[in-house]
């Protein structure tokens, strides 16, 4: 069941599923802005449908925003 899954997983890793996903699309999205992607690119590949969720998801994981960390890399 999902449930066990979910919990082997933490188990094995000891990170949630739920956060395993954000920590590997937030990573995806910083190399995305450091190779020359705009903010909404990077967005977009990394699943997001809504470009605030991206953004406040991305400032809560970095402390910074996707459109500083494009600027100064």
């Amino acid at each position: 069941s999902s449930s066990t899954l979910s919990h082997r997983f933490k188990e094995s890793l000891n990170i949630s599923v739920r956060k395993y996903i954000l920590r590997k699309r937030m990573i995806y999205a910083h190399r995305l802005l450091r190779s020359g992607f705009s903010a909404k690119e990077a967005c977009e590949k990394c699943g997001y449908s809504d470009y605030v969720a991206f953004y406040r998801a991305y400032k809560r994981f970095y402390g910074v925003t996707p459109t500083s960390t494009k600027t100064t890399q």
